[in-house]
Parts: structure tokens; C-alpha cells; sequence
């Protein structure tokens, strides 16, 4: 049993504590609350202390894709000749190569404090090589694919894969599967999907209302997807006749929802998409940075958060330039979200969005002791500003700042 004890204290669910404590037995959070409470409490147990620090929860990385990490790809901002990109990266990437990304990617998230992740991607060959990770992750098999290859083939390879990660019955990494989105699948294949997902009881993760070209296809089968995606996969003659829909209500129609998807984008929603989502449970994961990079407009935030709706943050990937900080991510935000609120998003906001709430986003009893701690300069710990705190630790974290990473109560060296 070890004591850690901090300046502050962030437990995300309530309050900050000022000279707060946590207490560790093997991979458990046992009880929190004032340092000297704490230790008078537990005058046997191992301490370790961090004067002008907050001890917080381990980031959350609700949307990651680190095979990517070696992809040039395009500069254009266009989404499209990214599509492309991603695409034939996918198609060449070697075991090898892939295994590097995830082992260097891995690396860089907890040099930044992130302690969980949400990833896609390929893992064929290298999911004994994942397990050597100290991250906490939820792997999801995409399905993603062109004229030419195989989807029943691609499918059942995706499922083969959540079948090695479940098998090892890992309380650290888990499996989904990530199916790319609606108007690169087919409705049959969605539907054999989401009914996968809900019997297995595994998280599904899709795109969806990722830009105004998507709701432009389905409403209209029109636009950028109808007319420069399909011709480029060859697609030419299986161009769908217009839907009428939003691609959330197109979702619904089919079934899919009722997997209660983990949906990655939600920027474009109509005011009868947000009920469909609250009633079908679904979450969403907000990336401010690559919407930015690709001008696909602004996630409705507010509108989310009143509806209740589980909202994450993510990095998705955009190569090599693009880094994997959370904080990079908050940082990029433009929006009324107050610091606090970003952190909540960064920590709580992602368990929820990947079903681990009842495990890890916040610092309480019987949670697991993935936590970070962060170094504050002096004037912020004699300020006493709550606000301040938030927005020092927005603005201010990097790599750096990290002063120590736990996962399972352990500490991890990076």
C-alpha cells in the first residue's frame, strides 16, 4: 500500500483538494482526501510526495490512430486525397512497420500524460507485441476497403483479430471494431456488424457527420463523396439513390444505432439526430484539431453536453506532423468550454466515450490508480484559483510537465 500526495489533488468528479492524497493498494485507488488525513490514516504505507504538483487522472484518448504515425501522406488539406492516403498506408504498411508506429506511438502518449487510448487500426501479426504496452487500450479492427479486395475477406480478418485480443482476457486491453462509415460500407454489412457488436458486447466506432459532404450524399447522393470518393474507388455504378436522410437518421434506419456506436465526428447534426442519439445511447468523439485542418466546421458542443450525451476527446492522426498531446488537442479548442470542462472531457469524458467509466477518468474509490501527475510553478499553489489551476494546466502542459505516470497503481518510466 503506497501513499501519493500532491499539491492538489484532482479527483475530476468533485473538487479539487488542496495538499490532497491518494491511496494505492496493487492497481486499486483505495481512498482519497487531505494529505494529513490520509497519513494519519495510513501510518504504515509507502509515501511518495509532489510539492508544486497537481495528481490528476491518466488523459484519455478516445480516437487514435498510430499506425499512422509514418504516413507522409498529402499536405493538401483536402479530405479526400487524405482518404486516399490512409488508404493505400493501410494497404502497404508491413507487420514490421506497423508494430513500430504503435510501439513509438505508445511512447509519445505517455510522455504527454495520456495513460488510454481508443486506437484503430490494423493489428494482424502484432497483437502479442500490443500486450507489451503498458497503455491501457481499446483496440478497434477497422474495416475499410476499395474496389478490388475482398470485404466479406477484410471482415472476417477484423474479426479474427477481436477474437486473438479477447482471448487473452486482459483486464488492461480489450477489443471493438471500427467499420469506416456508412458510405463506404454497405447497409447489409453495417447491419451484420451492429448485431455482432450487441451480442459479443463489444464497442463499435464509426464516422459519422464527419462534414457537409457526407449530409450532401445521403440527403442528395450528391457532392464531393458521390462524385470524386466513389469514381476513384471505382465505384462508379454503385452510387446509392438519394437516402432523404442525415447520415444519423440513415444509421437508424438500418439498425446500427441500437449498437450505441461510439460516433467519430458529429459536426453536421439536424435537430432530430440529437434525440436518436440520446435514445440509442451513442457517444461522440470530438477532434478539434483535424476538423480544423480540414475546415470541416464546428462540433455543436453545447448541444451535446445538454443533451447528455457521452462526448470524448481524440487525436484521430494525421501522420508524422501531427502530434498525439490531448493537450495539444484542448489547446486548439476555440470554443466557451472552460478549462475544467476540457479537462473533464480529456479524463471522465473518455472513459465514458470507451465503456471504462466504472475503471479509470476519475481519482475514487475502487477505481484503477491510472493517474499523473503534473509540476505547477509556486505562484499557482499560493494563488488557491481553481480557474487558474485549469487553465495553467491547459495552457501551459507539455511533455515536460509530466512529472510521473502511474497505470495500475505502477509506475511507468518513459
Amino acid at each position: 500500500m503506497k501513499i501519493l500526495s500532491a499539491s492538489y489533488l484532482l479527483p475530476i468528479f468533485s473538487p479539487p483538494i488542496r495538499e490532497g492524497a491518494v491511496v494505492i493498494d496493487k492497481e486499486k485507488i483505495v481512498e482519497t482526501g487531505p494529505r494529513k488525513k490520509i497519513e494519519k490514516k495510513y501510518p504504515t504505507a509507502s509515501r511518495e510526495e509532489f510539492d508544486n504538483a497537481v495528481l490528476m487522472p491518466g488523459l484519455v484518448n478516445a480516437d487514435s490512430h498510430l499506425e499512422l504515425s509514418s504516413l507522409e501522406g498529402t499536405t493538401s488539406p483536402s479530405f479526400i486525397d487524405w482518404f486516399f492516403a490512409c488508404l493505400e498506408h493501410q494497404q502497404k504498411i508491413t507487420p514490421e512497420e506497423r508494430r513500430r508506429n504503435i510501439q513509438e506511438g505508445s511512447q509519445r502518449l505517455l510522455r504527454s500524460g495520456t495513460t488510454c487510448i481508443g486506437d484503430v487500426g490494423g493489428y494482424t501479426g502484432i497483437v502479442s507485441d500490443i500486450a507489451e504496452t503498458p497503455l491501457r487500450m481499446v483496440l478497434f479492427p477497422e474495416i475499410m476497403t476499395s474496389a478490388g479486395e475482398s470485404i466479406s475477406d477484410h471482415y472476417q480478418a477484423s474479426l479474427e483479430i477481436v477474437e486473438e485480443i479477447l482471448s487473452r482476457q486482459s483486464e488492461r486491453i480489450t477489443a471493438g471494431i471500427a467499420p469506416y462509415s456508412a458510405y463506404t460500407l454497405s447497409r447489409h454489412l453495417l447491419k451484420i456488424i451492429a448485431v455482432h457488436a450487441r451480442q459479443t458486447k463489444i464497442p463499435v466506432k464509426i464516422h459519422a457527420a464527419t462534414s457537409f459532404a457526407e449530409m450532401q450524399f445521403f440527403f442528395e447522393s450528391r457532392g464531393e463523396i458521390a462524385e470524386a470518393l466513389f469514381p476513384r474507388l471505382g465505384w462508379t455504378d454503385s452510387l446509392p439513390p438519394a437516402h432523404r436522410k442525415t447520415p444519423i437518421e440513415f444509421l437508424h434506419s438500418i439498425g446500427f444505432l441500437e449498437s450505441a456506436p461510439i460516433l467519430v465526428g458529429c459536426l453536421h447534426l439536424s435537430d432530430k439526430d440529437l434525440p436518436l442519439l440520446v435514445r440509442s445511447k451513442s457517444k461522440v468523439v470530438w477532434r478539434p484539431r483535424v476538423q480544423k485542418y480540414f475546415q470541416l466546421g464546428e462540433t455543436p458542443v453545447s448541444k451535446i453536453q445538454k443533451a447528455k450525451i457521452p462526448l470524448g476527446l481524440g487525436t484521430n492522426g494525421l501522420g508524422g506532423r501531427h502530434s498525439l498531446s490531448l493537450w495539444d488537442e484542448m489547446r486548439a479548442v476555440k470554443t466557451a468550454c472552460t478549462a475544467e470542462d476540457l479537462i473533464r472531457l480529456a479524463t471522465e469524458g473518455g472513459a465514458r466515450v470507451l465503456g471504462l467509466q466504472d475503471q479509470i477518468g476519475t481519482i475514487e474509490k475502487g477505481k484503477k490508480a491510472d493517474l499523473i501527475c503534473v509540476k505547477i510553478p509556486l505562484s499557482l499553489v499560493k494563488s488557491r484559483s481553481r480557474a487558474a489551476l485549469f487553465q495553467h494546466l491547459v495552457d501551459q502542459t507539455t511533455e515536460k510537465e509530466i512529472l510521473a505516470t502511474y497505470i495500475d497503481g505502477q509506475s511507468i518510466k518513459v
